[in-house]
């Protein structure tokens, strides 16, 4: 077992369209900034993770409440018609949460959102859960664009 064992596993999108790169480079070039990328895992466009700070390692991405947490970033907007993640995104996505679950059964699965007055996932959570567990067909909307893997 890994030293650090989280107890909540939080979703995150980038409400655009910067990598995992881009992502690493803004928060280790702002004031004050990150020695490493914020998140644990980056989802990218194409569903590979770039990998951010070891999972067994608090992330820093909610804003004074890390402790006992997880990050994963999906590299979409998930609020914007055309730029919402893609098909091997939300495979991915999945998988991730899957992986999480067999590692720290007692794992929490939330949104940014559930933390905070944000939109950040851009989905309910909750619901996306349940249809996952019931391996029902998510209730994410894809557009045409996003579903065929453009980036609009």
């Amino acid at each position: 077992m890994l030293a650090y064992a989280p107890h909540t596993l939080v979703i995150h999108h980038s409400a655009g369209l910067a990598g995992g790169e881009d992502i690493r480079r803004i928060h280790m070039s702002q004031k004050g900034g990150y020695d490493e990328i914020a998140y644990n895992a980056v989802i990218e466009r194409d569903g590979t993770i770039f990998w951010g700070r070891p999972l067994g390692t608090k992330p820093a991405a909610n804003a004074g409440q890390n402790a006992g947490t997880a990050a994963v970033c999906v590299v979409a907007d998930n609020t914007a018609v055309g730029k919402g993640m893609t098909y091997p995104q939300l495979e991915t996505l999945a998988n991730f949460v899957r992986a999480c679950r067999l590692l720290y059964p007692e794992i929490k699965v939330i949104g940014h959102r559930q933390l905070k007055a944000t939109a950040c996932p851009g989905f309910d959570v909750p619901t996306w859960l349940r249809d996952l567990e019931t391996m029902e067909a998510p209730s994410i909307w894809l557009d045409s664009d996003t579903a065929a893997g453009s980036d609009g």
